[in-house]
Parts: structure tokens; C-alpha cells; sequence
């Protein structure tokens, strides 16, 4: 009863963003209908709003704040959401394509060994191929009950967002309807495929320095320079604390003048944790793009990376109250 009617407020949706979210969904592997997950995307974030007010209402904050928080905690919750479905889809995708090569092999043998199309690829969805296997049983199904195999293949080619599967699928439409060597023509893409996986593999592995490089910079040596500021910033302060308005310190180089600041150590400690977190994203937003090629891939790094970065930042400052507590007391 409920899931009808989600499917009902689903359908107040353009058609073609129906379509959409259904192609969104159904890449993710989460089988559910394109009604369905509109009508989701509707009821949702109305939920987590009504939720949010609620819980902001009852710490007694300024309505204004009430009102931006919960559309601040709405808005995260959706992208939150909608990046774990696009790492879902990317994982899929890259699980189906590692199995590739060595089912399409297997795949030619059987036709070598006298088999036909579908069922070659039937007997080669072997268990040990995970996902790929699954989605070659439902296509197998559908040409049990009726569909052609060029169908049944393209539409299980569009539950991934693979340009390799896709090609490969395109690739065995055409041999069919031309009447060509399968086998032939499997085998030669299953190696094509291998030689285009360990080209990639190479390029990941090539610019690995360059994201060790980043990583250290942005989760160590960002962290503890903001550190040495702040600690040299509240020297600074405690020596001006001690010195009268208006004298300066002798110095062979410079003199410190005991007038006024521009930004407390407290100021800058703040000033230092937001830009060790900005840091720490965008580095792993470079990363991400550097090994896959997707920004999107950040959110994988970001937790254990910031978790380092921040561990840095006060362990750090730990260190060096320590060692400067003469001078500090």
C-alpha cells in the first residue's frame, strides 16, 4: 500500500526525469521500480526536513538558524545519498569489467566446442565472476522466455555505465547479425580488453609518486606548519604580555614592537583547523582524479584522510606545549 503510493507521488515527475533516477537506480543494483525511486526522491527529503526542524526546534535556536540548518542537513543528507549510489555504480562497473576478459574467453571456448551464442554464455557465468555472472543469468532468462539475445544482452549492457561492456555487447550485435566468427571475435576482444585494463593499471601506477607526494604535503606538512604558526604566534603574545605598551625588543636583526595585534593565536587556531580540512578535500579530490579520473572518488579518501590530518594538527600542538611550557608558564 505505502510503495503504491510513493509510485503515485513518483509519477508527478517529468517522464523523462522518471527515467532518469530509474537508470540511476537500476545501475546501483538497487532493483526497485522508476516510480518508485521518483516518488522517493520526493517523499525523502520532506522527511529529513520535517525531521530536522523538529530536532533544531527543540534546542531553542534562532528560527532563522532552525530554518537554513534544516535545509543545510536536507541537502547533505540528498548528496550524501546520491554520491553512495554513484560509488555503488562505479564499483559495479569496475567489477564487471575486471571479469570481462577471462568471461569472454570462456565464453569462445564453449562456441569452439560446439555450443551455441546463448547458451556459450550461459555456461560461462561461472560464480567466481560475481556480478557479472548474476546480470548473464537474468539476460539468459529473458531469451528463455522469448527475447532475442541482442535484447536481452543490450539491456543488461544498460544496468552499467561501462563503455567497455557496452562496445563489447555492440560488438556481438553486430557479429550476429552479420554472421560472423563469435569465437574469433570474443577472443579478440577479451585481449584487447586485458591489454587496455594493464595500460590503465600502468598510468595508475606511474603517477602513484605524485599522490604519495600530495598525501604527505596536505595530511602532514600542511598540519604541522599551521602548528609552528600557531605555537610562534602565542610565544609572541606571551612575550608582548610581559613587555610595557610601547617598548620594543632589542634584536641584532629585527625589533618587536610590543604594540598591538592584528589576529590572536585563537583567531588563527580557528584560521588553521578550516584550512586544514579545506586541504585535506582538495587533496583528495586530486587524488581521486589522478587514480581514477573522477572527483567523485574523493569521498572514499576524505574520512581516514582528514582523521590523519587532524591527528597531526593536535598532536602537534600537544608536542609543542610540551616542549615550550618554560617558556609558556
Amino acid at each position: 500500500m505505502a510503495g503504491d503510493l510513493i509510485s503515485q507521488i513518483g509519477r508527478l515527475l517529468p517522464r523523462e526525469q522518471v527515467r532518469k533516477l530509474g537508470r540511476l537506480t537500476s545501475n546501483s543494483g538497487v532493483d526497485i521500480a522508476e516510480e518508485f525511486a521518483a516518488g522517493m526522491t520526493i517523499i525523502l527529503p520532506v522527511i529529513v526536513l520535517i525531521i530536522s526542524l523538529g530536532v533544531l526546534a527543540l534546542l531553542r535556536l534562532d528560527p532563522i538558524i532552525i530554518v537554513l540548518g534544516s535545509i543545510g542537513v536536507c541537502l547533505i543528507v540528498i548528496g550524501v545519498i546520491y554520491e553512495i549510489l554513484l560509488m555503488r555504480i562505479d564499483t559495479r562497473r569496475k567489477l564487471v569489467e575486471e571479469a570481462l576478459p577471462d568471461y569472454l574467453q570462456l565464453s569462445a571456448a564453449n562456441i569452439r566446442a560446439g555450443m551455441q551464442l546463448d547458451k556459450a554464455l550461459w555456461y560461462a557465468a561461472k560464480p567466481e565472476f560475481g556480478v557479472l555472472s548474476k546480470e548473464i543469468e537474468l539476460a539468459s532468462k529473458r531469451v528463455f522466455s522469448g527475447e532475442t539475445i541482442e535484447d536481452a544482452l543490450t539491456k543488461m549492457a544498460g544496468r552499467f555505465q561501462s563503455r567497455y561492456l557496452t562496445r563489447t555487447v555492440d560488438l556481438i550485435r553486430e557479429g550476429v547479425v552479420s554472421g560472423g566468427e563469435m569465437a574469433g571475435i570474443l577472443e579478440k576482444t577479451a585481449i584487447d580488453l586485458r591489454d587496455m585494463q594493464l595500460m590503465q593499471k600502468e598510468i595508475s601506477a606511474s603517477m602513484i609518486m605524485y599522490s604519495i607526494f600530495i598525501a604527505f604535503s596536505a595530511a602532514v606538512g600542511a598540519p604541522f606548519l599551521y602548528v609552528v604558526s600557531y605555537k610562534l604566534l602565542g610565544l609572541f603574545e606571551q612575550v608582548r604580555s610581559t613587555m610595557p605598551t610601547g617598548t620594543a625588543m632589542p634584536s641584532t636583526m629585527v625589533k618587536i614592537s610590543g604594540t598591538g595585534i592584528g589576529i590572536s593565536s585563537a583567531e588563527f587556531a580557528v584560521f588553521s583547523l578550516a584550512m586544514v580540512i579545506v586541504t585535506g578535500v582538495i587533496a583528495c579530490m586530486i587524488m581521486a582524479v589522478i587514480q581514477s579520473g573522477k572527483k567523485r572518488d574523493a569521498i572514499k579518501y576524505v574520512l581516514p584522510f582528514l582523521m590523519v590530518a587532524l591527528a597531526v594538527f593536535y598532536a602537534g600542538r600537544w608536542i609543542l606545549d610540551q616542549f615550550f611550557k618554560a617558556f609558556i608558564i
